[in-house]
């Protein structure tokens, strides 16, 4: 979401309230400025709006009915993303967690050649990282840079206040080289799929539609034998949250590379629109997710 609430200010502020204030109130703050961006808003709106027309099959009625509550949800995500960050490594004691499907991503790790966590906009997934810390995993995030630099920096420096690694798209030609080293060493790596990125992309079916994901987790799978693992964090309710985590979707080293990963990114596309589906007020993509849209 642009402007106010995805500005350094604004976490600045969430962090300084939530040293002083009930969490109670830091909700209603927050959802209060949420609405008031929404009413004001009008560009995200629409922008979420034309998302979710894909999901409710052109009803424009019931994604206008949507939008609200999922500002709402927003809002909450990011008070519970400032307490988290605010707490330290305490925060992964004071949260509700019920897990599902945990064992995968240590299942795959069995095999010696790392994990790559494959999310989306969905729920809170800044949450991933702190649940494999706790675990006693290595994670590291691969982002790509907020248009906001201050932003960027902000959230890797409260990334690895609780033990977690950033690694950002961009900022250094040896990004790539630093993944594949992690995946080596067997560690844990966490990428967002449902955004394109620039030279990693692939199209994908996605609720009827064309849409553009990342295919990075695909070529780094085939090239490094890393287990592709479907993984979200969904909210259940103030500081409450399910973790899912899907059986390791298989990438073939047998057919051409690039027939491989077009059908592994096709097929985390369809996991990502069955939990979209599920959970549509949870989906903070404020950005044009379908290629018609964005033309």
């Amino acid at each position: 979401m642009a402007s106010i609430i995805n500005h350094p200010a604004t976490f600045n502020l969430g962090f300084a309230l939530s040293r002083r204030i009930p969490s109670s109130l830091q909700y209603f703050i927050a959802e209060a400025i949420a609405e008031a961006h929404r009413l004001f808003g009008r560009k995200d709106v629409r922008l979420v709006e034309q998302n979710l027309m894909k999901v409710f099959d052109n009803d424009l009625q019931r994604a206008r009915r949507t939008v609200p509550l999922l500002f709402r949800n927003y809002a909450r995500y990011l008070v519970d993303y400032v307490r988290i960050t605010s707490m330290g490594e305490k925060a992964a004691d004071a949260i509700t967690l019920q897990t599902r499907g945990v064992d995968h991503i240590r299942s795959a790790l069995s095999r010696g050649k790392g994990a790559i966590i494959c999310s989306a906009h969905l729920g809170n997934w800044e949450l991933g990282g702190l649940l494999l810390s706790r675990e006693k995993l290595r994670v590291s995030i691969v982002t790509l840079p907020d248009p906001n630099p201050k932003l960027t920096r902000f959230k890797s420096d409260n990334r690895k206040a609780i033990g977690i690694d950033t690694i950002t798209l961009g900022h250094s030609k040896w990004a790539f080289v630093e993944i594949v080293s992690r995946l080596r060493r067997n560690e844990v790596v966490a990428m967002l799929i449902d955004r394109p990125v620039t030279t990693r992309s692939e199209p994908v079916s996605f609720f009827g539609h064309e849409a553009m994901f990342c295919s990075g987790p695909a070529h780094l799978a085939r090239l490094t034998g890393a287990a592709l693992i479907p993984s979200f964090i969904l909210q259940d309710g103030p500081f409450r949250y399910q973790v899912i985590s899907e059986p390791c979707v298989e990438i073939s080293d047998r057919s051409p590379e690039s027939a491989s990963v077009a059908k592994v990114t096709q097929e985390l596309a369809q996991v990502v629109e069955r939990y979209v589906r599920e959970n549509p007020t949870q989906w903070y993509n404020f950005t044009p997710v379908f290629s018609a849209d964005g033309e």
